[in-house]
């Protein structure tokens, strides 16, 4: 009963809603000049293709200042982090690396835009709760965000929803696959630890590799398992819905079925 109250006070607050996209792109004089017009046509679509499929499959409205810039940094999309300016009358700053842009195919760009969006919007309607375990609080965070990007462009290769760049992914997800058991059981004896919020930083520093493994993204790939485990006892849409505590009262069992069992 309460998932569906849910369900439909966020449809109540959608509400009728705009054809046009609530997302305002700005370009910052470091992108090439030759550049700019086919970078922000590119983009534009991407963008307004994302938001629409996130209004169609959850009911939210992405409202974000979207800034393409020229960058050394690697990653594709990110959220700008709290200490930069107030992104004003939008809820989020989205920061957009030009060279992405001229390298990704528009599927891995679609796949990047619905993970940043979501993480974006999703913190406006969830349900708040309190953090009492940083390594439960961080595969939650992170595993909703790779699941509702496959909710909303499906059909792709699992890793690319989990945040790992498209060189490396394939690789990266195999060499993951090979030791999720022992990943499983790791975090199942660190849960209600100290050793907890250590493993936050092994498993989720960005891009480097885990240092007992030895290979990269592992935080990444293992929190959506979880939730793609959930789909055996669970609806998709309940599981996007569903919130913090429940996912913790959920997830020692789910580490034992990847602990236990092939789950792809």
């Amino acid at each position: 009963m309460i998932r569906i109250v849910f369900v439909l006070i966020m449809l109540a607050l959608s509400g009728p809603l705009p054809s046009s996209a609530s997302i305002t792109l700005e370009i910052r004089p470091s992108v090439n000049k030759n550049e700019i017009r086919e970078l922000r046509d590119r983009i534009q679509a991407v963008l307004t293709r994302t938001e629409k499929r996130i209004r169609e499959v959850f009911g939210l409205k992405p409202d974000v200042l979207a800034i393409l810039e020229a960058s050394e940094v690697s990653s594709s999309f990110q959220l700008a982090s709290p200490g930069s300016p107030s992104p004003g009358k939008h809820n989020a700053i989205l920061l957009i690396n030009s060279r992405i842009v001229t390298d990704y195919s528009d599927e891995e760009l679609q796949i990047a835009a619905a993970r940043v969006l979501f993480e974006a919007v999703w913190p406006k309607y969830r349900k708040a709760y309190a953090t009492d375990n940083a390594l439960t609080e961080r595969l939650y965070t992170e595993g909703m965000i790779a699941y509702a990007a496959e909710l909303v462009f499906p059909g792709s290769a699992r890793w690319k929803y989990s945040g790992v760049p498209d060189k490396q992914g394939d690789h990266n997800y195999q060499q993951y696959r090979k030791q999720e058991p022992a990943l499983a059981s790791d975090i199942i004896n660190k849960l209600g630890s100290a050793e907890g919020r250590d493993m936050v930083k092994r498993l989720f520093a960005d891009g480097a590799a885990d240092p007992v493994s030895g290979f990269r993204y592992s935080g990444r790939l293992l929190s959506h398992q979880i939730m793609k485990s959930l789909e055996r006892v669970m609806d998709p849409k309940m599981i996007q819905l569903m919130d913090y505590n429940e996912f913790r009262m959920r997830l020692p069992k789910q580490l034992e079925v990847l602990e236990k069992k092939d789950s792809r």
